[in-house]
């Protein structure tokens, strides 16, 4: 081909070229302005004839842009006072990687520059009660572009009320709840406590109820499947918060629900066949073993079970198997119920089989 020009094509990554190019040119070079946001796009060059011909394309050749475009900005943010800190939150920003969050007190620039945060939540603990904080909130993405400030909300971390904080608190997982405790006081028998929970070590701290309890405990029926810190107040005459109980961690493997775990699903091993509504041929034999294979969409800690025709009462496994030799030829049913990560059971189940 002789060609008369060329032909410049170009795609996105992860899309094909398309059919009209993107120049046609006589010249041997051709300078591309893409939009700067960070994405690979690929060029190939098409050699063309006079009578409109195209050649193969070139070697697709990746160029990947640099990232100017700003994040949006922060919106949705708002703070509340507690006396372990300034509680913030935010909408979240598809953009960005992570926050900075500027803190100034009335009058004042933020006397040391900006805390980096994650997530959509932060505690301000550095926060001198009594006196206001204007906070404002920038998203930051992977690029390092920052975007505009959001709106400044201000809030006071409030001074401690006249009660002291509780003690010797304490936090269980169960599987329906994590229970908190701590020790009686006068105070908080008289006007209540509260408690309040966060999930990292930088997220705001959120009051778990509004009604204050007078009982040494609060069953947190909401607990995460992951670790959780709490901390409790006492309140005084006033309704004021004292300052934080020590903070106590609890760990779950999984998350609190108000649900016990539906039976296992059970599995026999050949030759052994659970038996039909209609039909219950014999299988296997005296001194023939016996494996029962259980599995649970849930996270246990086992399986309560028995064979109702070995004379024998129930037994706990850990694990998903169950391995039994058949003392003789007849009809056996097999019972079982799931044991949830710590220990609620729920209903039973059973499979009836015959051996031969």
């Amino acid at each position: 081909m002789d060609p008369a020009g060329y032909r410049l094509y170009r795609r996105l990554k992860g899309t094909p070229f398309g059919t009209r190019p993107l120049a046609t040119t006589t010249a041997a070079s051709y300078t591309d302005t893409p939009p700067q946001t960070g994405e690979t796009y690929y060029y190939e060059v098409r050699a063309r004839d006079r009578a409109g011909n195209e050649s193969a394309g070139t070697a697709d050749q990746g160029v990947t842009t640099s990232d100017s475009a700003s994040p949006a900005p922060v919106t949705g943010v708002t703070a509340e006072g507690t006396t372990a800190g300034n509680a913030l939150r935010r909408q979240s920003s598809a953009d960005a990687e992570h926050y900075e969050v500027w803190a100034a007190p009335d009058g004042e620039a933020d006397p040391d520059g900006p805390d980096t945060v994650s997530g959509t939540s932060y505690n301000d603990a550095s926060a001198t009660p009594g006196t206001t904080v204007t906070y404002r909130v920038r998203a930051v993405d992977a690029s390092g572009n920052v975007s505009a400030e959001s709106a400044p909300v201000a809030v006071a971390r409030p001074r401690p009320g006249d009660s002291a904080a509780p003690t010797g608190v304490s936090g269980t997982p169960r599987d329906d709840a994590t229970d908190v405790t701590w020790d009686y006081a006068a105070e908080g028998a008289q006007y209540g406590y509260r408690v309040y929970r966060r999930t990292t070590a930088s997220a705001a701290w959120s009051r778990l109820s509004d009604s204050a309890t007078t009982a040494e405990r609060f069953t947190d029926t909401g607990a995460p499947g992951a670790s959780a810190d709490y901390y409790v107040v006492t309140l005084d005459a006033r309704g004021q918060e004292s300052a934080p109980s020590a903070v106590v961690t609890v760990h779950r493997e999984t998350p609190a629900t108000s649900t016990a775990p539906a039976p296992p699903v059970i599995a026999l091993s050949a030759p052994y066949t659970e038996c039909a509504a209609d039909d219950c041929v014999a299988h296997g034999g005296s001194g023939v073993p016996l494996t029962v294979t259980l599995t649970h969409d849930r996270l246990v800690s086992g399986y309560t079970y028995r064979f109702m025709s070995d004379g024998d009462g129930y037994r706990t496994v850990s694990g998903p198997t169950v391995t039994w030799t058949p003392p003789g030829p007849g009809f056996y049913v097999f019972e079982v119920r799931t044991l949830d990560r710590y220990g609620r059971p729920g209903p039973f189940a059973s499979i009836e089989f015959r051996v031969g």
